[in-house]
């Protein structure tokens, strides 16, 4: 019998397993809500043009 740590752990691969099929064949924009689509856009776009600051802490973060 599978620990529950062992069964997250099998979870999680089988889920990434899904997200590498989808990424292949699916455009993100069906897989994802268009909220989060333009929410992603935006941080790539701010990495990109190096416009992110270090944070030191998980509260500092969701400012």
């Amino acid at each position: 019998m599978a620990t529950p740590r062992r069964e997250l752990i099998e979870m999680l691969q089988a889920y990434k397993a899904l997200e590498r099929i989808l990424a292949r064949d699916v455009d993100p924009r069906e897989l994802y809500r268009s909220d989060f689509v333009r929410g992603l856009n935006t941080a790539l776009r701010e990495v990109r043009k190096g416009s992110t600051r270090k944070v030191r802490s998980f509260e500092e973060f969701v400012r």
